[in-house]
């Protein structure tokens, strides 16, 4: 099934909240210094992400969601999130959105989110358990989804 990459959606996601802020002026819902804290929300989406794709490095798996799973992986991060690398890529890219303040980046940043969950997560959720059976149904059930 091809689709577009995750990380894809989150840059269209910051290429359009820069150009909102480029052509446009929308008020500020968040403000300094309370928007700071979506530079520590975009260091922890860094950090999360990062883990995840260490992890499935240090396995030797496929870490192309277009491409079929080998292995489960369920140590490391995936003990606490079954999805760090999403986790990662919404956490970045709310906590620019928080930075920058507006509803505006926050509606985008919501959107990245919800087709995230719904059709990115969803659809590799069915594959890992055709591919996984019983043994993804007994980690869904330790794990969950986001955190």
């Amino acid at each position: 099934m091809k689709r577009v990459p995750p990380p894809l959606l989150v840059l269209l996601g910051l290429i359009c909240m820069a150009a909102n802020h480029y052509f446009f002026s929308f008020p500020k819902l968040v403000l300094p210094p309370y928007n700071t804290s979506g530079l520590v929300m975009f260091v922890a989406g860094i950090l999360a992400g990062a883990l995840g794709v260490r992890k499935f490095r240090s396995v030797k798996t496929n870490i192309n969601p277009l491409r079929k799973p080998d292995l489960l992986v369920t140590d490391g991060i995936y003990r606490y999130s079954r999805n760090p690398m999403y986790l990662g890529q919404v956490f970045v890219i709310f906590g620019v959105a928080i930075y920058l303040g507006t509803l505006a980046d926050i509606a985008i940043a919501a959107g990245c989110f919800l087709v995230m969950d719904l059709w990115f997560i969803r659809q590799e959720e069915t594959v890992m358990r055709a591919a996984f059976g019983e043994r993804f149904d007994d980690y869904c059930a330790k794990v969950r989804r986001w955190i």
